[in-house]
């Protein structure tokens, strides 16, 4: 977004502002001005695109693990595996079972709170980026921005990215289910053993998946309904403007 308003500059020998926004005193028409507008605004630029990715990668962070918890889980399963088939090891078979059940429990506290905390944030993330792009396409139909296309890019990356995100904690949940489920040995168990499976199967198939606000579920699919959305949007928006494609 910096170079092409310094390619127009230098090739096209025409002054274009990185940002769409002046400051009272200076003269972006002189070219003191013009320079000291430009290097605000890759100030700001640098400044917006930093952050944002910072604070992007603070909410990745915390839900990118949860796989990790998952693969755990698989690893203490098997452990589980390899004692329910020596019967002289009941008493570490039953203890590692609790233990299964303890880190199942663990997850589920993880997983709530985790919906507790995003669901605000993931609400003003999704609104947020899709106000924006409606308004970049806005921008690009009106033809007062030239990088607008770049911006745009950059808020469809952040819409799939955030929604991918649900989606990973959607498999993941699938993923413990058909752990306990296939790759148990519940049925070489005792009856006691088994009930305590069939309590952590039936808590794995109702675990919490992240939303925005309660209102929508957080998932490519959302993805796909909103991009359907402003597709629905700028086709009206072409019809209005009676824009030439």
């Amino acid at each position: 977004m910096i170079c092409f308003p310094l390619y127009e500059l230098i090739v096209l020998s025409k002054r274009a502002m990185i940002l769409h926004f002046l400051i009272p005193g200076i003269d972006h028409n002189s070219d003191t001005g013009y320079v000291i507008m430009f290097g605000i605004h890759s100030v700001f630029l640098m400044l917006g695109a930093f952050g944002n990715f910072g604070g992007d990668m603070y909410l990745f962070l915390f839900i990118i693990n949860i796989p990790l918890l998952r693969d755990i889980f698989s690893e203490k399963f098997k452990e589980l595996n390899e004692l329910v088939v020596q019967p002289d090891k009941y008493e570490e078979m039953h203890a590692k079972l609790w233990d299964l059940l303890d880190w199942h429990q663990k997850y589920a506290t993880i997983l709530r709170g985790t919906k507790k905390v995003y669901t605000a944030v993931m609400f003003v993330q999704l609104i947020s980026t899709c106000y924006g792009i409606l308004f970049t396409i806005c921008c690009i139909f009106m033809r007062n921005w030239p990088t607008a296309p770049f911006y745009l890019l950059y808020c469809f990356i952040v819409l799939y990215s955030f929604c991918g995100l649900g989606t990973i904690v959607e498999n993941t949940n699938e993923q413990f289910t058909n752990e306990i489920y296939s790759n148990c040995l519940w049925y070489e168990m005792p009856v006691k053993e088994q009930k305590l499976i069939i309590l952590m199967l039936a808590k794995s198939q109702d675990e919490r998946s992240l939303t925005a606000a309660d209102m929508l579920p957080l998932s490519m699919t959302t993805a796909l309904q909103l991009t359907k959305a402003i597709y629905s949007f700028s086709m009206m928006m072409i019809t209005y403007l009676d824009y030439e494609i």
